[in-house]
């Protein structure tokens, strides 16, 4: 088997796993925040724990509210709550090897497509 077919298959096994939860929303409130109240931490000891004060904490729940977090803090905030910070990226429709073939032939269509425009 070439190496390229074990990557592929390897990161399938990955991916595979990270596609169940794209169907799952994110909590409304993002998860630092749905988080921190229900262990029941105050904002004030998330704050202690990172190193920062109780206003950057709530501009850190914004900011992942509105999709501006970095992984960063993300991983930080999880870190001081106890937690882990897991990510992955899926491709939006089939498998990995679905979505290199489809890119595959769009690129052979636009080869072919210039090739004739040459003609």
């Amino acid at each position: 088997m070439n190496p390229q077919k074990l990557q592929i298959d390897e990161l399938e096994k990955r991916i595979e796993i990270f596609a169940q939860a794209r169907v799952l929303p994110n909590p409304t409130t993002g998860w630092i925040r749905a988080l921190r109240s229900t262990l029941g931490m105050p904002m004030r000891q998330l704050a202690s724990k990172l190193s920062i004060t109780k206003q950057s904490v709530l501009e850190l729940e914004i900011r992942e509210m509105e999709g501006r977090i970095t992984l960063n803090a993300l991983r930080d905030a999880a870190n001081a709550m106890d937690m882990e910070l897991v990510y992955g990226l899926v491709p939006r429709e089939g498998s990995l090897q679905t979505f290199i073939d489809k890119k595959t032939r769009e690129l052979a269509q636009q080869i072919v497509s210039k090739e004739n425009q040459k003609d």
